[in-house]
């Protein structure tokens, strides 16, 4: 799978705020409108992005896109006598297609949602598909995306078959960038200098690993319903009673998104690898967190028994593979190809993701 063109657009100064309000406490109208809003923002950026790409519109087959989410809230919960699943990304499709002229997909994570899902996560597909199929037996590949959650995919192979272990493991960059914007007025910690710079306070770090999710059996996800506003207050409050500094606060926060990872593995995934001692083991990472030389040193020293990289090392950009995996999605909801693993999403059944918005050429 090759990658034409790929470039990271940044939001009008003040749209992230405002898109973190509309997830906490925003109106229907605010909601509403930046719907709106963010599909004109996300067509712009597929119109650049295939310009970039030196390709007409007219010749690319499918426009994929995941949305911005607002609120995710994969658990079972009950509403007027049924019991209600939910998540919500905005950015509509529609709009997406007729302003680019192209068939679009978005709107992925519903279909999951309503077969009895999480949701997420969706990316295994894409995966197993594009690093999964040259391992030799007995050999595991873990990849890790830490973006604003940390989720990971292991690809096992054994007696010729792969089997996809899949879930999300706690915040990955989340966290970290909330707290850098409380008390540095930074949007996130650049190459993990203001980490490199504390040390880890050993009683915080155990209370934020006495977390519930972390213990939670898979199939899970996460996000900033859980690890927002909110649970960043709680950090503050038990910060103040250890009279933590600012540089060692962010320092075990770093610390607590690999020590997420490492106790998830421990609990779910090492006992599936006890017949695969001695085998290749790698572990590739992508998203955000590539650029956090504390996040890339952690991992290796608590990953010793992997050969840990990015998944660069394997001709897959790591700052773009989720834009490649979306895209990639679209294209198998067009072919009529369900893409969602129901072992990793709780799902009840395999069922095609995304709504389709096509854009049909008119008659001459």
């Amino acid at each position: 799978m090759n990658c034409l063109a790929f470039h990271t657009y940044a939001y009008p100064k003040g749209l992230q705020a405002e898109l973190l309000e509309l997830g906490a406490r925003g109106s229907v109208a605010q909601l509403c409108t930046y719907n709106v809003l963010l599909g004109q923002l996300f067509a712009e950026a597929a119109l650049d992005i295939a310009r970039r790409a030196r390709l007409r519109m007219e010749d690319v087959f499918v426009v994929g896109s995941h949305g911005q989410t607002v609120y995710h809230a994969p658990d079972e919960r009950e509403v007027h006598g049924r019991r209600v699943r939910a998540t919500l990304q905005i950015g509509d499709p529609s709009v997406i297609a007729v302003t680019c002229r192209a068939t679009t997909v978005g709107d992925f994570r519903v279909a999951d949602v309503a077969a009895g899902g999480q949701g997420a996560p969706l990316v295994p597909y894409f995966d197993l598909q594009i690093f999964g199929r040259n391992l030799n037996d007995g050999e595991v590949v873990l990849l890790l995306n830490v973006g604003g959650i940390c989720n990971v995919t292991a690809l096992i192979r054994n007696d010729s078959k792969t089997e996809v272990v899949a879930f999300d493991c706690g915040p990955g960059n989340m966290v970290i960038d909330g707290l850098m914007q409380d008390l540095f007025d930074e949007p996130f910690d650049r190459n993990g200098q203001m980490a490199a710079k504390g040390k880890v306070v050993r009683d915080l770090l155990v209370w934020m690993c006495n977390d519930p999710f972390l213990q939670r059996r898979p199939p899970k996800s996460t996000g900033r319903e859980m690890y927002g506003k909110d649970y960043r207050m709680q950090l503050h409050k038990k910060a103040q009673q250890l009279n933590v500094s600012n540089e060692d606060f962010i320092a075990t926060a770093t610390e607590f998104t690999v020590e997420a990872v490492r106790s998830n593995y421990d609990s779910f995934l090492k006992p599936k690898l006890e017949n695969n001692e001695g085998t290749l083991r790698r572990l590739l990472v992508s998203g955000g967190g590539v650029h956090n030389t504390q996040i890339l040193r952690h991992l290796t020293t608590k990953f010793s028994e992997y050969k840990v990289g990015t998944t660069d090392d394997e001709g897959i950009n790591s700052d773009a593979k989720e834009a490649m995996c979306f895209a990639y999605l679209a294209y198998q909801t067009l072919k009529g190809n369900q893409t969602n693993l129901p072992d990793v999403t709780g799902a009840t059944e395999p069922v095609l993701l995304g709504k389709i918005c096509p854009v049909l050429t008119p008659a001459t």
